[in-house]
């Protein structure tokens, strides 16, 4: 699994978004969320929520921002 701090290939990411497009329709599942935030933004946001208020509280926001699932927000918030 890529690394949160180390780009994707252009190619690979066009890759996926094909994919997830055909998963997408497939399943017929709306895509209506809401943009993800400026990382810089978020980050600063979510360090913020962690020392604050622990890390707990950090994660389930990343996931409120981001529609991300719980392992991927973990791994986000302890990256910081």
């Amino acid at each position: 699994m890529p690394s949160f701090q180390q780009p994707l290939d252009p190619s690979q990411l066009d890759r996926i978004e094909s994919k997830l497009d055909a998963i997408i329709a497939a399943l017929a599942i709306p895509v209506d969320l809401p943009p993800a935030p400026q990382p810089s933004t978020m980050d600063q946001d979510l360090r913020s929520i962690r020392m604050q208020e622990g890390p707990i509280q950090a994660i389930k926001r990343c996931r409120e921002m981001t529609g991300w699932g719980l392992k991927e927000a973990k791994l986000y918030v302890e990256a910081l």
